[in-house]
């Protein structure tokens, strides 16, 4: 296929689910995307069995490097206009990216769904723009601007949602349109990863010296050598 309007990145690791994930976005309203699948250090394949779409594409990392570098990757390595990344144990809603692909940024509101099985509605409101990083979809050179850090395990989200709602005017869609689904041990909730680990504290101190001090993202050479050949597969 052709250059695509949209490209979503989808990293995953040991994500069962996984297909759900990739039929929601392959349903979509819109439909001049391509969705990579970027498998970081993991076998998941087996799981999407049966989907024969060109617009799917499956690419492995040589080790395990985390959502960030994943995302750096992709955003590196796509030609498209826009770019949005996605959790691989979420959904999207069937019109999400129609409802989306105005201006140089949009956020939607997203629905939680706990592990209790509550679900509740995180509105952005103003004042107190909170927004989940891959409820955005993002017009590429905008997030190449802004940069996403291949080096960070966890917590980089702040950053890259407070960098654009500081240099851009960000349109709100709030409609629920994006699924965040919790589960046990997911980045967010686990031990070693979760809220309140040690690493997740590391990195937040991180997080918030890059908010008083931006700087350039890396560009490892192992990273440019993975953007070279996904650009190859693109």
């Amino acid at each position: 296929m052709g250059t695509p309007t949209l490209t979503v990145s989808m990293p995953t690791w040991r994500t069962p689910q996984l297909r759900r994930a990739v039929e929601s976005v392959l349903n979509q309203t819109f439909t001049d995307l391509r969705l990579v699948v970027v498998n970081d250090g993991d076998d998941p394949w087996h799981l999407l069995d049966g989907i024969d779409d060109p617009r799917l594409v499956r690419f492995d990392l040589k080790a395990n490097r985390g959502r960030y570098w994943c995302d750096a990757v992709t955003l590196a390595a796509c030609g498209s206009e826009w770019w949005t990344p996605h959790d691989a144990d979420d959904v999207s809603e069937p019109d999400r990216y129609e409802a989306q692909l105005v201006g140089d940024v949009s956020f939607t509101s997203v629905m939680i769904h706990g592990l209790d099985g509550t679900v509740t509605t995180h509105p952005i409101r103003p004042g107190n723009p909170i927004a989940k990083y891959p409820a955005g979809v993002y017009r590429t050179a905008v997030a190449r601007e802004v940069g996403i850090h291949p080096l960070f395990r966890v917590g980089y989200d702040t950053v890259f949602v407070r960098r654009m709602w500081e240099r851009f005017d960000p349109v709100v869609v709030n409609r629920g349109l994006y699924h965040v689904h919790r589960r046990s041990d997911s980045l967010t909730t686990s031990a070693e990863t979760g809220r309140g680990s040690r690493l997740r504290l590391e990195h937040r101190r991180r997080a918030r010296e890059l908010l008083r001090r931006p700087s350039e993202c890396p560009q490892p050479s192992a990273l440019l050598d993975d953007v070279a050949r996904l650009r190859e597969v693109l």
